[in-house]
């Protein structure tokens, strides 16, 4: 019996034991491996978790488990950290972050339409880094290592927004827009021209501040080029428009008349698209009245509206020419439930009527509000407008203008 009891003693603490956990058994402060990883108890029974802790002179984070970071990178608190395989946070170093993505833009960039500068060719056996600094957070940005500039991807371009913190190759984005070029050391190149091999092809120019040309001349060796608002170089280009005048390029992008560009004035059209140019050749932008009619003009590019448009809160109709439209019209793509065209009207204003009547040749109309395209009513009958009920034919005339029925509320 007493043999019994002993080893129904022992069996009860075993069983006991192996339910209690890590931080109960460890045998004192300290580090203390399991199957997991590191942990550290800073008594016989509390381990850290969820937190930083300095340890002699270098530093460590613990996760949820209480188990240490190592050989890894972790985001904390919005910043990203390194540590070794020894668990600690690494510092003021580069750290190698394998094959780079980069490389097989290049092969890709290379192969499309060749190397014409050899720019590119310096980035197919690449490898990315990143640098961490005195408090162990990776560079993000504008950083200067040793004296030298780098930017680090900081998420500013959408395209290398996975390459957060790593340092930049080829062409990269700012938090500011600027678009500079780096080479495959990571330094920003100036004075440079680069070809932009894009299936399109072409040639870039990265300024004396590393910036890239866009929508702006260079002049250079006494020739001048023009780079558009895509950066890429002007060529073969004849009556190519820039701030109100004409100019002409080459093949080789070279401006044959830089001096003496030809002044826009009148009615312009460009890529299917007609502007209006003032005597000082700017474009016209907004409401304009020309020879008696008002045209409307985009607020951003200066293109001459046509067809429907929504100007501040208020309803449109431009004609094929421009031309403000009013009166009737109907859009002939579009048919109603019975089959009938939606019909609109437009004041001698231009605006589209929206929940309003019109009185024409004593006949009665009316077009509904502009939660409903403002189309004129037709073929409906107890129709309310105003807690009244009207009907219309099918041509829109109502029925009974003077005397709509009052809405009975049961």
């Amino acid at each position: 019996m007493e043999i019994k009891k002993m080893l129904a003693s022992v069996l009860s603490a075993g069983m006991i034991m192996s339910f209690l956990p890590a931080a109960v058994m460890a045998d004192g402060a300290g580090w203390h491996q399991t199957e997991a990883g590191w942990s550290y108890y800073t008594d016989s029974t509390t381990y850290v978790q969820n937190s930083w802790k300095q340890i002699g002179s270098k530093w460590y984070y613990f996760d949820a488990d209480g188990i240490a970071y190592a050989d890894c990178w972790e985001t904390i608190n919005g910043k990203l950290y390194h540590f070794d395989s020894s668990c600690a946070m690494e510092t003021n170093k580069w750290i190698d972050c394998g094959e780079s993505y980069f490389e097989g833009f290049a092969e890709y960039t290379c192969d499309l339409n060749g190397d014409p500068d050899g720019f590119w060719s310096q980035f197919l056996d690449l490898k990315d880094w990143r640098y961490v600094g005195a408090d162990g957070a990776a560079y993000k940005g504008w950083k200067t290592v040793n004296g030298k500039w780098y930017f680090f991807e900081d998420g500013s371009n959408s395209q290398n927004a996975s390459r957060q913190c790593r340092m930049a190759y080829g062409i990269a984005k700012d938090k500011d827009g600027g678009i500079y070029c780096f080479d495959k050391n990571g330094s920003y190149i100036k004075n440079k021209w680069v070809s932009a091999n894009t299936e399109e092809d072409g040639w870039f120019y990265f300024g004396s501040n590393g910036i890239i040309y866009s929508s702006k001349w260079l002049n250079q060796n006494g020739k001048w080029y023009y780079f558009n608002d895509d950066c890429l170089m002007v060529c073969s280009k004849s009556n190519y428009y820039i701030s109100g005048y004409l100019y002409d390029f080459d093949k080789s992008g070279v401006c044959s008349n830089p001096y003496s560009g030809r002044k826009l004035t009148g009615w312009v059209e460009d890529s299917d698209k007609w502007y209006y140019f003032d005597s000082e050749g700017k474009a016209y932008k907004e409401w304009h009245k020309i020879g008696g009619k008002w045209y409307y003009f985009d607020p951003e590019d200066g293109y001459m509206c046509t067809g429907p448009r929504i100007i501040g809160s208020d309803y449109y109709q431009f004609d094929d020419d421009g031309k403000m439209h009013t009166g009737w019209f109907k859009v002939p793509t579009m048919k109603n439930y019975w089959g009938n065209d939606y019909w609109f009207y437009c004041g001698t204003n231009g605006k589209v009527y929206s929940d309003q009547w019109l009185e024409e040749d004593g006949k009665w109309y009316y077009f509904s509000g502009k939660k409903y395209g403002c189309a004129m009513i037709n073929s409906m009958t107890d129709y309310e407008i105003n807690g009244k009920l009207y009907d219309f034919d099918s041509h829109g005339v109502c029925l009974n203008p003077y005397s709509g029925r009052p809405v009975v509320k049961e």
